[in-house]
C-alpha cells in the first residue's frame, strides 16, 4: 500500500532536485497509485494538492523552514527536505488537514524511509510550526491576512515582482500574485466536430460555469476523473484554457483556408481552428520535437480533426516553399510562461531574469519565419502565455518597425460581444457571451489577458494583416 506523503515527498524531490516538470512528475506519481486503495479518489486529490501547493509556495515554505530549523537549506539533507516541505505545506496552506494529522502522518512517512533516524528532527520542526500557527489563528481557524500576504510575497522572485509592478502598477501586481496562489480551475472546450454546444449536458454532473469570454468553454467546479471520463476520451470535450482558446478564435480562420500553426504542440489551438473551419481546408501544425508531434496527432485523432498535417520542423529555419503560402499563420511563441503559474509553478524554479533576453531573441527569429509565410492580404497572429512587455508589446513594436508591409489589427471588433458579423464565434454558437471587461485584461489593439480568479490564465494576443 502506497503512503501518499512518501510519494508526495519523492515527487517534490524529482521536481526541485532533478528538474522534472510538475505536470509530468505528478501524472507519473498518480499513475503509480493505480486503483490499489479503497479511497483512491481521495488519495489522488491529496497527492495532487500536496505536490502542487508545495511547489507553488516553495519560497514561503523554505523561508519558514530556515527560521524554524535554525539551519540554512544547504545544511539539510536533500532527501529530507521534501518531507519537511510537504509537512510545512500542510500546516501553512491546507487548513482541512488537522495540525496533529499533518505532523504525525509526515513524521510516520519519514520513519518508513531510509531517513528514519531524522524523524525526531522533523517532528520538532513541524510541532514548532504548528504551535506558532495555532497562536495566531482566529476563532474560525484563519490566519491573519497580513501573514498570508507576507508569505505570498516570498513565493515570487523580486525581479518578477518588479517587472509586473513596472508594467501594471503595484496593486495589479499584487492581484496577479494572489491569483497565481489560487488553484487553477479545470476548463474544457466543447468540440464542435463531435458535439454541439447544446450538448452541454455532458458537463451537468460537474457543476459547470460558462466561460467568461467564450460560449463553448466551461469551468468545472467538481471535475471528473479525467482518465475515466468518456466525453473526454471520445473527443466530445477537450481540456483547454479559455485564454488559449481565445487566441485560436482570434485568428478568424474560415473553411477552405490554408493555415500554418508554428510551435503548435500539443495541438490545442490547431484543433480549435479545425472546428472553426468545419474540417475544411488545411492546417499545417509544426513543432520541433517528434514526440510532441505524436502528441498532436493523437489529439487530432481523438477530436475528429482530419485537416491537420503534423510535422517536426525547426521554425527558426524558413522554408522556401512556405513563402507567402498561407492565409493565416499562428505563432504561439515559446515564452517565459509566467501567465500560467497556477498550473506550472515549477517555472519559477527554472526561469530567471537572465533567460528573458534569450527568449525574446528566439521570439524575434520565429516572427521572421512567420512573416514570410503569410500571403498578401493574409493574417499573422502572435501570442504568448506571459505578461512581460519584453515578450509582448515590445515584440509587436519591433516587428512593426521591421515590417512596414504589416499593419496591426484592432482586436476589439473581433472579441466576443462584438457585432456578430465581426465576431468569429457568432456563426459557431448563436449565443451571446458576457463579453470582455477590464477585469479580464487590457486592450490596445493587441490584447493582454490578466490571470483571473476562477478563470483564464494570463495571455497576450496580437494580430497583423499583410499588405
Amino acid at each position: 500500500m502506497t503512503d501518499i506523503r512518501s510519494l508526495a515527498a519523492k515527487t517534490v524531490y524529482r521536481i526541485t532536485t532533478e528538474g522534472a516538470y510538475t505536470t509530468i512528475a505528478l501524472d507519473e506519481a498518480l499513475s503509480s497509485l493505480g486503483s490499489e486503495r479503497a479511497h483512491a479518489a481521495d488519495d489522488r486529490r491529496l497527492l495532487s494538492a500536496l505536490v502542487h501547493l508545495t511547489i507553488s509556495h516553495l519560497g514561503s515554505i523554505d523561508s519558514e523552514l530556515v527560521r524554524l530549523s535554525g539551519r540554512p537549506l544547504s545544511k539539510i539533507k536533500p532527501r529530507l527536505l521534501p518531507y519537511l516541505r510537504i509537512g510545512l505545506c500542510q500546516l501553512m496552506y491546507m487548513d482541512r488537514i488537522p495540525e496533529y494529522a499533518a505532523v504525525s502522518a509526515t513524521v510516520a512517512a519519514v520513519r518508513k524511509s531510509s531517513l528514519k533516524g531524522l524523524a525526531g528532527f522533523v517532528n520538532g520542526v513541524l510541532r514548532n510550526a504548528a504551535r506558532n500557527l495555532a497562536a495566531v489563528r482566529d476563532a474560525q481557524g484563519h490566519l491573519p491576512e497580513t501573514l498570508v500576504e507576507e508569505w505570498r510575497e516570498r513565493d515570487y522572485p523580486d525581479w518578477l515582482k518588479e517587472k509586473l509592478a513596472g508594467a501594471y502598477g503595484k496593486e495589479r501586481m499584487k492581484a496577479f500574485l494572489k491569483v497565481f496562489s489560487e488553484p487553477k480551475p479545470l476548463s474544457v472546450r466543447i468540440n464542435p466536430l463531435k458535439a454541439a454546444l447544446a450538448d452541454r449536458l455532458l458537463l451537468e454532473n460537474y457543476s459547470p460555469t460558462q466561460g467568461r469570454l467564450l460560449p463553448d468553454v466551461f469551468y468545472l467546479a467538481e471535475p471528473p476523473e479525467l482518465s475515466d471520463w468518456a466525453a473526454l476520451q471520445e473527443g466530445q470535450v477537450t481540456v483547454q484554457d479559455e485564454a488559449s482558446c481565445l487566441a485560436a478564435y482570434l485568428t478568424g480562420v474560415m473553411p477552405g483556408q490554408k493555415v500554418l500553426d508554428l510551435c503548435a504542440a500539443p495541438g490545442g489551438k490547431s484543433c480549435c481552428m479545425a472546428g472553426m473551419m468545419q474540417n475544411e481546408g488545411r492546417i499545417e501544425s509544426r513543432d520541433l520535437y517528434e514526440h510532441r508531434v505524436k502528441l498532436m496527432e493523437e489529439n487530432a485523432e481523438r477530436l475528429g480533426v482530419t485537416i491537420m498535417h503534423c510535422e517536426a520542423k525547426d521554425a527558426t529555419v524558413p522554408a522556401e516553399a512556405d513563402s507567402e503560402a498561407y492565409d493565416c499563420v499562428l505563432l504561439d511563441a515559446p515564452c517565459s510562461g509566467l501567465g500560467t503559474l497556477r498550473s506550472k509553478p515549477d517555472i519559477l524554479l527554472t526561469k530567471t531574469e537572465q533567460d528573458l533576453e534569450e527568449i525574446a531573441a528566439l521570439q524575434r527569429t520565429l516572427l521572421e519565419t512567420a512573416a514570410r509565410a503569410v500571403k498578401k492580404g493574409g493574417r499573422l497572429v502572435y501570442s504568448t502565455c506571459t505578461l512581460l512587455p519584453e515578450e509582448n508589446e515590445e515584440q509587436v513594436e519591433a516587428f512593426l518597425k521591421a515590417h512596414p508591409e504589416f499593419e496591426e489589427e484592432d482586436l476589439k471588433d473581433r472579441l466576443p460581444g462584438a457585432a456578430p458579423d465581426a465576431n468569429p464565434l457568432g456563426a459557431m454558437s448563436g449565443e451571446a457571451t458576457s463579453g470582455f471587461s477590464e477585469e479580464d485584461g487590457c486592450l490596445h489593439k493587441h490584447l493582454t489577458l490578466f490571470p483571473v480568479s476562477g478563470g483564464h490564465d494570463g495571455f497576450f494576443v496580437s494580430s497583423f494583416t499583410k499588405h
